[in-house]
């Protein structure tokens, strides 16, 4: 009996990540029991997949001009990826103002908050988060 590999398909709409507090684990929630929350889709998005092949051809073009790679622009690219498959969020205020979601904005927050970026990293590389099903 064959096994239908569409059981397997990953969702293309976004899925939400409850951010955990990076000491404790707890999610994070507001005073009205709303939690901080960030909608991703996964590395099998069209998103991450498109990112995926800038990147890479930014690296060959680099390549033959004799330009090497650092560690600050492979932290640059990790981050594009991770915003190339985030879609918004909730909850999110910075000094006391909500901040709004926009490329800008989450570039910032990936790169300024390290347990931010490495949740949302881990939660768009499991494959489980967007299975269908």
């Amino acid at each position: 009996m064959s096994i239908d590999l569409g059981q397997f398909e990953t969702g293309t709409e976004g899925e939400w990540l409850e951010l955990l507090h990076p000491v404790t684990g707890e999610v994070i929630r507001d005073e009205d029991d709303a939690p901080m929350r960030i909608e991703l889709v996964g590395k099998d998005s069209d998103e991450y997949r498109k990112a995926q092949r800038a990147i890479t051809a930014r690296r060959l073009k680099s390549r033959s001009r004799s330009k090497s790679f650092d560690a600050d622009s492979l932290e640059h690219e990790a981050i594009d990826l991770l915003v190339a498959c985030t879609k918004g969020w909730e909850g999110i205020a910075l000094d006391g103002d909500d901040l709004e979601f926009n490329k800008a904005n989450c570039r910032k927050v990936y790169a300024k908050y390290l347990w931010i970026k490495e949740q949302v990293d881990e939660f768009v590389d499991d494959r489980g988060n967007f299975m269908q099903g």
